[in-house]
């Protein structure tokens, strides 16, 4: 077969033929067009729900205080049938227990898994006054320290607590009995 067979051969194809052969390219090309934009669409439709639902939870994560647990923690403590009377005096950030207990308990804080940028130790400082009939426990003033650590969700756990004990009566000079 030579280049004049090839010739002849293709002009015996009919045009209806060669038609229908480009209108079919032709929407398979406005198909694939629109299936391609589709996908685009729900491409940045899904990667804009995940940049808001990331940027709502850094919000929520930086609204929430660290102190609010010991706060709570406190609180159920003054609820409880055995408290009388309960005084916060002061709940704040400790820096000073924070890098003492990092150094101090290295390989406890190693094996717990925490991390000194999420680890945070808060403490408690309050006057309390037990019914003597319901519990042993001794009123005055007391400070607790809270261990507390950010989880993966962004609430703050408490892990761990220490307490000190002070003068039955509390008059502002921490002498500790």
């Amino acid at each position: 077969m030579d280049a004049n067979d090839i010739f002849y051969a293709l002009n015996d194809i009919k045009d209806e033929y060669i038609f229908h052969a480009m209108n079919v390219n032709r929407r398979r090309a406005i198909t694939m067009r629109r299936m391609l934009i589709a996908a685009v669409v729900v491409i940045l439709t899904v990667v804009c729900a995940f940049t808001v639902y990331s940027a709502n939870r850094e919000v929520d994560r930086q609204e929430q205080d660290p102190l609010e647990p010991v706060r709570e923690s406190l609180s159920h403590l003054a609820d409880a049938d055995y408290t009388l009377d309960l005084e916060v005096i002061e709940v704040e950030m400790d820096p000073f227990k924070k890098s003492k207990v990092l150094d101090t308990w290295r390989t406890t804080v190693k094996e717990r898994g925490w991390n000194p940028s999420t680890f945070y130790v808060i403490s408690g400082e309050y006057y309390i006054e037990y019914d003597n009939a319901l519990t042993d426990a001794r009123s005055g003033h007391y400070i607790v320290w809270y261990f507390l650590e950010e989880d993966d969700s962004g609430a703050w756990v408490i892990y761990d607590t220490m307490i000190s004990y002070y003068s039955a009566v509390y008059d502002g000079a921490e002498t500790e009995s």
